[in-house]
Parts: C-alpha cells; structure tokens; sequence
C-alpha cells in the first residue's frame, strides 16, 4: 500500500509568479505605463504597478498584496451522493489508500476564516477541527482555505484524524450538485 506524504506548508512566496516583476539589467523598462527601475521589484497584481519597499520582504509575499483574500475563504467538500460515499467506503474496507477526486465530491458550506492553511496545520495537531473552524468536519470530507495566493486542500482520513494535504480540483468539485438522498430515489 502506498503511503501519502505529509506536507508542510511554507509562507507563499512572490517569485515565480505571473505577477511579480523585477527589473533586470541597467536601463529602464516602460511596462503598462510605468517606468521600471533597474534593480527594482514590483507588483503587477492589481490594477497598477506598484514598487516594493526596501522594507517588504525578499522572499515571501507582503501583506500589502492585492491578490490576498480578506478575510481568508473556507469551503468544506462531501461526497456529491451517496454512490460515492458507499464506493469510498468499499475501497476503505479493502485497505486501498483513497486521495479525493473533485469529480466525487460537492461543495457543502462556504464561509471565512482568519486561520491560514499554515496556522490551520500547526493549530490542528493538539485541537478539535470544530474548535478552530467553527464548523463540523467530518471523515471523507475536504476542507480548502484560500488566501487568495494559493488554495490549500485538507483530506480527513478516517485512518488518522488530522488531514493530508492533497492535490484537488476546488473549481471543478464546486461546478457538481450536491445530491440528496430523496433525489437518488426518482
């Protein structure tokens, strides 16, 4: 059986990103109509260019950034129907390692949080889920906190209670209908 690997999340980071620029070499850049300094950082991620400050980190991304959601937004997932639930279940009970697939699982409640996926990590290893989130979690289910600059998703296994960060599609699992047990019936 293949084991998942624990992750942890580190602080987000600017380089890399579509949104971040830098000004290489010695003469001045024009770019959306500002000109861009040599040597010099900048943010494109709002409706301007705006400067970093020599007091902004060099690494991680300011607080200042404009992709950042405030408050931050959380989703919870649960399987769209009961056919995906019994077939998670059979898998389980066979001892298959399960990640969750997007095209099983509906969203269940939208709401904020002021945790970020890292302080949520680090808080959960000693507390109840209800206690930080305010919001029943359940086995099976996948809770995504979205600060705006990275969407991080959280599986709670029912093999351990503190959830695997996993790869998953929060877009496509929204598009699906969360059907209820009287709808399967007709």
């Amino acid at each position: 059986m293949a084991k998942m690997i624990e992750v942890k999340i580190r602080k987000p980071q600017c380089g890399g990103r579509e949104c971040y620029l830098r000004c290489e070499g010695s003469i001045p850049q024009k770019v959306k109509g500002r000109t861009l300094l040599p040597g010099k950082r900048y943010c494109a991620g709002g409706k301007g260019i705006k400067a970093f400050r020599s007091s902004d980190p060099k690494v991680s991304v300011p607080s200042w950034c404009p992709l950042r959601k405030k408050p931050i937004v959380l989703r919870i997932y649960c399987f769209k129907n009961a056919l995906c639930e019994m077939v998670q279940l059979m898998l389980q009970r066979d001892g298959a390692l399960y990640s969750p697939n997007d095209f099983d699982y509906a969203l269940r409640y939208a709401g904020t949080t002021e945790l970020t996926a890292a302080q949520f990590q680090d808080e959960l290893q000693g507390k109840d889920v209800y206690e930080l989130l305010k919001v029943q979690v359940h086995e099976n289910e996948v809770v995504e906190i979205d600060d705006g600059l990275t969407p991080y998703y959280f599986f709670f296994s029912p093999k351990r209670w503190y959830p695997y960060v996993v790869r998953f599609n929060g877009e496509r699992a929204r598009q699906n209908k969360l059907e209820s047990p009287e709808e399967e019936d007709l």
